[in-house]
């Protein structure tokens, strides 16, 4: 069998089959495409309404999202709307019911399916993208309280970010939830947290 030599610092040889050489620098470049391949987010919120005094867990209605881009690579909008409903029933501060005092209301404002294998070959080429925005309302006064924007982003990683398109605007709304979440936290008065 042919074997490669690897120096080690203190000088001593040791042997390492082609094979294992080979799958060995493979999972190390496997790794690091992982890991480049993440999402990032951003986002922006803008507090209009004042401030109500809020009990935990707070009720909220979810509205169907709507999706302004008007795709024909999948149901945006349902998809939104699902993630939101599983991603605010999933916190300590929120409970996701039919008729509550406050309504979120979304829209899936961007969307760029992008391309893994542009991806892989130059990064920011075939960028994935998905925009959302959400607003949330007070039903009994009609008064916005807060708007929340999420940008979710896939620029790099190359083959492993096939089907970024499937959670990018998930991932959008995961970033706004944790937003929203920030928001319940400071409007309840002294940023206790919730139980």
């Amino acid at each position: 069998m042919i074997k490669l030599s690897d120096y080690t610092k203190s000088g001593a040889q040791t042997k390492m089959s082609v094979p294992h050489f080979f799958i060995s620098s493979a999972c190390c470049l496997l790794l690091a495409l992982w890991l480049s391949g993440c999402a990032a987010t951003s986002h922006v919120a803008t507090e209009i309404g004042n401030r109500p005094e809020l009990s935990f867990p707070i009720q909220i209605s979810v509205q169907p999202c709507i999706d302004r881009t008007k795709t024909q690579v999948t149901d945006l909008g349902a998809q939104a709307t699902e993630a939101f409903q599983k991603e605010l029933n999933a916190t300590n501060e929120f409970s996701v019911v039919s008729n509550s005092r406050y309504l979120l209301y979304c829209e899936v404002t961007n969307f760029m399916p992008g391309n893994a294998v542009k991806r892989w070959i130059q990064p920011g080429w075939g960028t994935t993208v998905g925009q959302m925005a959400a607003m949330l309302q007070d039903s009994k006064t009609g008064e916005i309280l807060i708007i929340f924007e999420g940008n979710a982003t896939v620029g790099s990683g190359g083959l492993f970010t096939v089907g970024a398109w499937n959670y990018i605007v998930p991932t959008a709304v995961k970033d706004i939830v944790i937003q929203l979440q920030s928001w319940a936290k400071t409007a309840s008065g002294d940023g206790i947290e919730a139980n």
